[in-house]
């Protein structure tokens, strides 16, 4: 490793790390005030709230390196230029084009992260996460309910509490069953509890001193048959199959390879490809796609960087902030061509890379050509 390598790395190491503190920072804060939320209001167990804390790190660090090390090779290679060390780089025979080199291999090192953390730890974060969830939902389903807000708890099934005072208890309970459609169920009761489903069985409810209102006509039926009951106590079991359903884990779910058998097998059947099944592979190939933008837009920052030297420090960030959000835009495009079938789900995950790889590569040859330049002149 040559010195100017080494000067290189230490000086984007630094700004790397603070850009990633801080996006960290900001990422934990916005959870924070949830999980406060939790613990001081819902009355949720500390130690649960620290694991489910701990099972978004990984997706929190996929979502931040990129951004991270894009500020740090802009913050970095601006004030280079700002200082004149490329002068001095060029006055000793070391063309523009070679201090790509280190950033390259920097964000190549990062970008490894990124996979490991996309493709190991986050599927096994993302799996303890919702096995945490979905015991909470379990023993303490009020956490997953907002007072004086109508509540989708599953498909079909609305839920309105007037108040929640403490623990399993409600007040005010308001209840739209609609999981037969042809006969809807209304439900108001004056207060209830959740009814925890202990052995992996799904939750309830025991509603107290209310009334059930149903329509006994089919819906289209021309006789109007109306049918209320009233009730000191009732108790309303949640289906086993949507509460499985719900309680899914990610590693339950079809891998990629089979995942590419079940789109081969609905396209010989149907002769394409059942939008779901596409939306879930584009998924897949997403996860696979977006670290290799932290290489991309590490590189990109060294053109960035140089060629906004008139603009300040804070120019250059404004232009990394543009780009992180034209990739976004690009990651929203590509769904959209998924979901439309306009492209195969592979191209259409890789299409955000092969964009961002084009600008890179061509503001990199256009920098060592003295070219581009951004801001103030």
């Amino acid at each position: 490793m040559t010195i100017i390598t080494r000067y290189l790395f230490k000086e984007l190491l630094v700004p790397f790390v603070l850009s990633l503190a801080v996006l960290l920072v900001l990422l934990v804060t916005q959870q924070a005030v949830q999980l406060v939320d939790l613990l001081v209001n819902r009355g949720v167990n500390a130690g649960v709230l620290a694991r489910i804390f701990t099972a978004l790190l990984p997706a929190f660090f996929v979502v931040t390196l990129p951004i991270a090390v894009i500020m740090a090779t802009i913050g970095s290679f601006n004030r280079f230029a700002g200082d004149r060390e490329i002068t001095a780089f060029q006055a000793s025979g070391v063309r523009t084009a070679r201090l790509v080199v280190p950033a390259a291999v920097f964000s190549a090192s990062l970008c490894l992260v990124g996979y490991l953390l996309s493709l190991v730890a986050e599927p096994w974060a993302g799996q303890s996460f919702r096995r945490l969830t979905v015991d909470l939902l379990r023993h303490q389903a009020t956490v997953a309910l907002t007072e004086g807000t109508f509540n989708e708890l599953f498909d079909r099934m609305i839920l309105y509490v007037e108040a929640i005072p403490s623990g399993n208890r409600l007040e005010g309970v308001l209840i739209v069953d609609q999981r037969d459609p042809d006969l809807p169920v209304l439900i108001f009761a004056q207060e209830g509890a959740f009814l925890g489903g202990d052995g992996g069985a799904a939750p309830g409810l025991r509603l107290l001193h209310g009334s059930m209102h149903r329509s006994l006509s089919e819906s289209g039926a021309a006789d109007d048959r109306y049918q209320v009951i009233r009730f000191d106590s009732y108790e309303l079991r949640l289906d086993e199959e949507r509460w499985r359903a719900v309680g899914a884990t990610p590693g339950d779910r079809l891998s990629l390879s089979e995942l590419r058998t079940k789109a081969a097998a609905e396209t010989r059947e149907t002769g394409r490809v059942d939008p779901k099944t596409a939306g879930d592979l584009f998924a897949a190939y997403k996860d696979r796609a977006f670290p290799l933008a932290t290489f991309w837009l590490g590189v990109l920052g060294v053109p960035l960087g140089i060629s906004t030297r008139r603009a300040g420090r804070m120019g250059g960030f404004g232009f990394g902030i543009l780009a992180v959000g034209a990739y976004y835009l690009l990651l929203i495009a590509a769904d959209a061509i998924a979901a439309r079938a306009w492209l195969p789900p592979p191209l259409a995950a890789w299409l955000p890379n092969a964009v961002l790889a084009a600008v890179t590569v061509g503001l990199v040859v256009m920098m060592d050509r003295g070219r581009p330049r951004f801001g103030r002149r």
